[in-house]
């Protein structure tokens, strides 16, 4: 059976849906909140569009709180720099991570919540 390529649509798709989950808004929420319109929104989660701009990135991570430089990895803008390792990483576990049963990808986001809490913490005691 021949490997399934993963595009940066599609990388980027994974990644924003779990971090809609993980944040537990709606595609039509994120469209108000990021002004980008709700056709956009639901597209870009579905990875049924190009890779956006990264302005259109740059909204999505200020209205959303999620980190530029990784939204840019996975559209692809910054292969090739040290972090690109990284970026794949992310497009494993994303993809991944959707085909877990429902109740362990809840688990496993439990679980980074908890890390993400950790280093947040970590970081405000420096």
């Amino acid at each position: 059976m021949p490997k399934e390529e993963v595009t940066a649509s599609d990388a980027l798709a994974s990644f924003l849906r779990q971090e809609l989950k993980l944040m537990n808004i709606t595609p039509t929420e994120a469209a108000r909140r990021t002004g980008l319109s709700q056709s956009q929104m639901s597209a870009l989660s579905r990875g049924s569009t190009g890779v956006p701009t990264p302005q259109t990135l740059k909204a999505i991570a200020n209205a959303l709180l999620i980190d530029y430089q990784t939204l840019m990895e996975l559209a692809g803008y910054l292969d090739g720099i040290v972090l690109s390792n990284k970026s794949a990483l992310i497009r494993r576990a994303m993809t991944a991570m959707e085909r877990l049963p429902e109740d362990v990808q809840k688990m496993v986001l439990r679980q980074i919540e908890a890390l993400v809490y950790m280093q947040h913490e970590s970081e405000n005691e420096r």
